[in-house]
């Protein structure tokens, strides 16, 4: 559990820095552009949102704030889980009410919902004034980590090929390793859900998660090295 809270407190505060950093929010995860293209304060509000996930990232550290902490940091997940909704009206718009595209939109939703998990499951392990909550929080933990893994897998069955084009080219047969990973994921979130090996399964999908961030943590790395090669080589 504490080297759950570590990872949990340490990735809060390094979304943070990215946040004050750029200045800007990430397009991908935190896409507030759904919201009008031309929001007023945008920068603003970047600071405070990253200030606000690095103090909460390290109060999570420790167990006398734990709780309030993790209630503070799912607040913000929790904003940009909301922020994917109007995209269910500008998206479908643009692309059609088509199954893949429900399905796209969902599993942004899903991605910040998995990041509330943690916090509804720090909320229940430390000692919450009242029982009540603390079995709710730990019900909501269970079904938000337990259905974003579902929607992530019928992501990947569904648009197959789409999501084919984030394989590396050097690896071989990325349809089929798509396809593999779906079903990981359908395995994984209907397991934690059902609560029959939840504990395996939750533990399975982190490390496959962890594979998938050294892949593109690595392919990043050497997207750079190239980059500033051939720029070196032009000056």
């Amino acid at each position: 559990m504490r080297v759950g809270v570590w990872f949990y407190g340490l990735a809060t505060i390094a979304t943070g820095i990215l946040d004050i950093s750029w200045g800007q929010f990430e397009a991908s995860h935190q896409p507030i552009q759904s919201l009008g293209q031309h929001i007023a304060g945008q920068q603003v509000l970047a600071y405070i949102v990253g200030l606000w996930l690095i103090v909460a990232g390290m109060a999570i550290l420790w167990r006398r704030t734990a709780r309030k902490a993790a209630s503070a940091a799912a607040l913000i997940y929790l904003i940009f889980a909301l922020v994917w909704l109007p995209r269910f009206y500008s998206a479908t718009h643009v692309l059609a009410v088509r199954l893949g595209v429900l399905i796209f939109i969902l599993g942004g939703v899903a991605a910040q919902l998995l990041l509330v998990a943690p916090a509804a499951i720090v909320y229940a392990a430390t000692e919450a004034p009242d029982p009540v909550w603390r079995e709710r929080a730990a019900i909501a933990g269970r079904w938000m980590l337990g259905l974003s893994p579902i929607v992530f897998g019928l992501g990947h069955l569904i648009n197959v090929h789409a999501y084919a084009r984030f394989v590396p080219h050097w690896v071989p047969f990325g349809t089929f390793w798509v396809v593999v990973t779906g079903i990981a994921f359908l395995l994984a979130g209907s397991a934690i859900v059902s609560g029959i090996r939840d504990v395996l399964a939750a533990r399975l999908l982190v490390l496959m998660l962890l594979l998938f961030d050294a892949i593109v943590e690595i392919l990043l790395f050497s997207f750079i090295t190239k980059w500033r090669g051939v720029a070196r080589s032009t000056t």
